[in-house]
């Protein structure tokens, strides 16, 4: 098994699940997916888990950009809330997205994969996760849909 083989099925399976969690749950229609090589991570609202077996650690994260964030917020809040409700919910809302689509990805890990651990959502520090990507190796997939853009990365 090569070092990156375990990143890039975390990331497939991650993409896989997301992409339906879009189309399906969301009903917002997926246009198109790509392998990206950068992107401003700073302008993204994000959620991460991380994935961790023996020595090896996987830290996923998942971003989209404001317009598909807050189609998606109304979605999951189509009710009238305070500044103050929005403000505590937006924060929450990655977080919930990331567990949701991490953990279902899992039923798509291959047998050999079975046995990672996935955490709770972490709290990093956006500016935190960019000096990760800036120094380590890392791969994403960006999901374009008709509302914004869905990135999922793995580091």
């Amino acid at each position: 098994m090569k070092d990156t083989d375990i990143e890039h099925t975390i990331l497939d399976c991650l993409t896989k699940v997301s992409q339906s969690f879009l189309n399906d749950d969301m009903k917002i229609e997926v246009i198109d997916t790509n392998s990206i090589e950068k992107y401003d991570i700073i302008n993204y609202y994000l959620g991460t888990v991380k994935f961790t077996k023996e020595d090896t650690t996987i830290i996923c994260v998942v971003s989209m950009d404001k317009p598909l964030f807050d189609t998606i917020f109304k979605v999951f809040f189509p009710e009238e809330i305070s500044q103050e409700e929005y403000d505590e919910l937006a924060l929450a809302l990655p977080d919930e997205i990331i567990n949701t689509v991490a953990g279902l990805s899992i039923s798509e890990f291959p047998k050999e994969y079975e046995d990672l651990e996935m955490s709770v959502p972490l709290s990093f520090k956006k500016s935190a996760l960019k000096i990760l990507k800036q120094n380590g190796r890392f791969i994403s997939k960006e999901i374009k849909t008709t509302k914004g853009s869905f990135v999922c990365t793995v580091i």
